[in-house]
């Protein structure tokens, strides 16, 4: 042990003796520290500022003689430039920002900037909401979207012209089938304004130039440039009327905007955008969505005629197969439409519709696509019991639906002894999320959602940092659309339970165990 300390001792020593020359020789230079101080040696002046001396001679700088391009070698697009231009003046003044107040919902969630479980609850009587409109009259009336004013407080409403002039308006009808309402400015009737006219939607081909104009974001009087990506209308759903696909450029407030050609005619009015995710919603992405011009022409004209009809409604979000898919599917050809989803409380979700089921025959007869289904589906009658043959998991089942009007549905309340069972269990109480909810929130309007309202002091909800706001999307992996069913399939379990959640409005979800008392 002694030979150990002796040995340490030694290589210590010799160490620290390397380390001192090592300094002591390195002292030579300007350096001045330590070891220059236990030499003895004195320390120098401290060196005075040196300034540096003022550049007398600029460096060279040649601007820019004349533009890239002479107007005589572009001659076609300064045309073009001009043109867009004199288009631009003679829509923009015809097209309104759209603005009202909504009863605020129990809660309004402010998002953080992080995806984090703990959302910021502000509880309002109020809040705002603003789309796009265009004068179809010289007396003022506006066509805009259903969407946009629905739910929109009375004496709320006002439309500013590109002018920045403000009118009150009040709503004269609506059609919320195919997404139209007409809106009439309150002025005298000395007043006058500029309207736009109608195109004949039937007549747009792809490839075809169009402008949107409208107010994203706010921003009234904007005007963005494309074309008509598909002359095809896309129906998707007898929840919405045929869109025409577009890729000018569209964001949060441009619904209810015009789509108008070369000549400054309205052959559409905006509706929604279908992003990256095959989803319909109204954020900013690549395809812009919009009503024929032809079906907002009726539209608006039985409206002012106070005689909107009643359409069948089942509540169904649809597409073609494509032929990669019969083998998946467990099908024999291309027959039939799969089910993307249906909305809560519609009779379809009522009937067991689910997504990834097949519909194979309506009411014991074919189709041939999407289009020829939904068109059957809106002309049944109002209560009339239709048959609907469908492929689930490579079987075939016969389903029974009873058709509603006009986009009606009806959501079960769960009883007062699973709400109670639940706050005892887990702490928690959900809420039921409206289809136009799930859209604000940037979901499919069929996602299966609930939104947690309350949690209580203590439970397995709250050591889990859930917080009032956040929404639930699955329970033990089951999809929950409703109160009742997530009550439901949680009374169930026995000492814990998964639940699929995410944030508001944000991207990806995380599942966590949350413990039952």
């Amino acid at each position: 042990m002694h030979d150990g300390v002796r040995r340490l001792s030694v290589l210590m020593i010799v160490c620290c003796t390397a380390l001192i020359l090592t300094y002591w020789l390195r002292g030579t230079g300007k350096d001045y520290g330590l070891f220059q101080l236990l030499r003895g040696e004195i320390a120098p002046p401290p060196a005075e500022a040196v300034e540096p001396e003022p550049i007398t001679t600029p460096s060279a700088f040649t601007p820019a003689v004349g533009p890239a391009m002479d107007l005589t070698d572009v001659k076609i697009l300064a045309l073009l430039s001009q043109e867009k231009a004199n288009l631009a003046a003679a829509v923009v003044p015809s097209v309104v920002s759209i603005e009202m107040e909504r009863p605020a919902s129990k809660r309004t969630v402010v998002p953080s900037p992080l995806f984090d479980l703990n959302a910021v609850v502000v509880q309002r009587e109020r809040e705002p909401g603003q789309g796009s409109g265009a004068f179809i009259s010289r007396e003022g009336h506006v066509v805009t979207n259903y969407h946009v004013i629905d739910g929109a407080i009375d004496g709320t409403i006002t439309v500013t012209t590109h002018e920045r002039k403000q009118y009150a308006a009040y709503i004269i009808g609506y059609d919320p089938v195919n997404d139209i309402a007409v809106l009439k400015a309150d002025v005298e009737s000395d007043l006058t304004f500029t309207p736009l006219g109608f195109g004949d939607s039937s007549q747009v081909r792809q490839g075809e130039m169009v402008f949107s104009v409208g107010s994203p974001f706010g921003l009234n009087g904007t005007f963005t440039d494309g074309i008509v990506s598909s002359a095809t209308p896309r129906q998707v759903s007898d929840s919405v009327p045929p869109l025409i696909q577009t890729n000018t450029a569209l964001s949060r407030g441009n619904s209810g905007g015009p789509l108008v050609d070369v000549q400054g005619k309205i052959v559409g009015i905006n509706s929604a955008i279908y992003n990256d995710s095959n989803s319909f919603s109204s954020v900013g992405s690549a395809y812009g969505l919009a009503i024929p011009s032809n079906v907002v022409n009726t539209a608006v004209r039985r409206i002012l005629s106070k005689d909107v009809p009643r359409y069948g409604y089942l509540g169904v979000y649809m597409k073609d197969i494509h032929p990669h898919e019969v083998i998946t599917l467990g099908l024999r050809n291309v027959e039939g439409c799969l089910v993307n989803g249906s909305l809560a409380g519609s009779p379809a979700y009522q009937a067991g519709l689910r997504k990834d089921d097949v519909i194979l025959q309506y009411d014991g007869k074919p189709f041939a696509d999407v289009n020829e289904l939904l068109e059957q589906i809106r002309n049944t009658d109002d209560g009339k019991e239709v048959k609907l043959t469908i492929v689930r998991s490579r079987a075939e089942k016969l389903l029974t639906a009873v058709i509603r009007p006009n986009g009606a549905v009806e959501i079960a309340e769960p009883s007062e002894s699973l709400v109670k069972e639940s706050w005892d269990r887990a702490g928690l109480r959900v809420d039921y999320v409206a289809s136009s909810e799930r859209i604000d929130l940037r979901f499919q309007p069929y996602d299966p959602m609930v939104v947690i309202t309350d949690i209580r002091e203590g439970s397995g909800a709250e050591s889990q940092h859930l917080s009032e706001g956040l929404l639930i999307h699955e329970v033990n992996d089951m999809p929950v659309q409703t109160p009742r069913e997530f009550y439901e399939v949680l009374q169930q379990s026995t000492s814990q339970v998964y639940l699929r959640i995410s944030f508001p409005g944000r991207r990806g979800s995380v599942q966590l165990p949350i413990p039952l008392g």
